[in-house]
């Protein structure tokens, strides 16, 4: 604070997944920010810190159309305009649960400048403005040519808004108008309702499921069977699906991944072996090629008393990537193998 000298007023906060959510629950908690960047997740989790009829910060979301939380970031924009006084905006790019390119970000902070001229808190620049207006003009253009009507006329909304009383703001009007009325997006709108019908009833499948085993005290074999079936089905699915039933397959398998990753580590730490191995070795089916789920499993595994398969899956690990000698030689779940000669020959192509 004695170096630098910072604006009030165009303090902003930014955040990934949770720190996405974190991001949006610390804008409401302290109420100073001017706005927030947030990609791949939304509403916070504790209902206190959800934005109110009082919020008004500015908000700019970012998902992929792979990411599990995309159908929750669609739903966003219409959640903080009918309940807040917030201002937002959604940009949609190709990937998974992960940032978006450089020049994604570059977008959402030249839209927090131009809101913060709206707003008057600083000097407009007209030939910004039109930079801007002409760009987005692009952005629509790219997705009525890839004949994506729902998220052109996502963005058609917004520049509407944005640009509204100038005659570029009539024009979006005018686009949107049109495009609405037009039958092609209302079908892929119903097509795309469905898609997300389907997704989450797959989630909620795969809730259940994982729920009654990880309860009954016991992982019989065919529990393995089941979750294989069902990977492979969804893999399928993501590889040779049309667009939108692969870009569903794909976000279900990034949920199911993630949950069962975040409930093996909790089971890990409490020392719950087998039901801990159970939920990495979905992880490997689901998300094949992150070494780490490999590494989690194999850990697991060791723990159990599965010395075999515990170097089984530490080699697949360090095949996809793992790359830390350090870590695997301080970790105790691999204490009664490290004399075992596929052991060492894994260890000795390491760092």
């Amino acid at each position: 604070e004695g170096r630098f000298t910072i604006d009030q007023k165009r303090m902003f906060l930014a955040g990934f997944s949770g720190g996405s959510r974190f991001a949006m629950s610390f804008a409401v908690m302290e109420n100073k920010f001017a706005g927030v960047i947030g990609c791949g997740a939304g509403i916070p989790g504790d209902r206190n810190y959800i934005p109110s009829a009082g919020s008004s910060f500015l908000y700019y979301g970012l998902a992929g159309t792979r990411d599990m939380n995309y159908p929750e970031m669609l739903e966003l924009p219409d959640f903080l305009t009918s309940q807040t006084k917030i201002i937002s905006y959604l940009r949609i790019f190709q990937g998974k649960h992960q940032w978006p390119s450089p020049d994604l970000i570059t977008d959402a902070v030249e839209w927090m400048i131009f809101q913060l001229m709206s707003r008057k808190t600083i000097a407009a620049d007209p030939e910004f403005i039109s930079y801007l207006e002409n760009k987005t003009q692009n952005l629509i253009n790219s997705a009525l040519s890839s004949g994506n009507l729902p998220e052109a006329v996502m963005y058609m909304r917004f520049a509407s808004r944005d640009f509204q009383g100038s005659p570029g703001g009539t024009s979006f009007a005018k686009l949107l108008s049109d495009t609405e009325k037009s039958p092609g997006y209302k079908t892929l709108t119903k097509q795309r309702d469905k898609v997300f019908s389907d997704e989450q009833a797959k989630k909620e499948k795969c809730l259940r499921y994982l729920s009654d085993i990880l309860s009954s005290g016991s992982i019989p074999d065919s529990a393995s069977i089941w979750w294989g079936n069902e990977v492979r089905s969804l893999t399928r699915l993501r590889d040779k699906g049309n667009q939108e039933n692969s870009q569903m397959a794909s976000r279900v398998l990034n949920f199911v991944s993630i949950l069962c990753s975040e409930q093996g580590t909790s089971f890990y730490r409490q020392k719950y072996y087998p039901q801990a191995a159970f939920l990495f070795e979905i992880c490997t089916l689901s998300d094949s090629e992150n070494p780490s789920n490999y590494y989690n499993l194999a850990r697991s595994l060791g723990q159990s008393g599965k010395q075999k398969r515990s170097l089984d899956e530490l080699a697949e690990a360090v095949k996809h990537g793992f790359n830390s000698k350090k870590t695997i030689e301080a970790d105790p779940a691999f204490g009664m193998i490290r004399n075992d000669t596929r052991y060492k020959e894994l260890i000795s192509k390491m760092k």
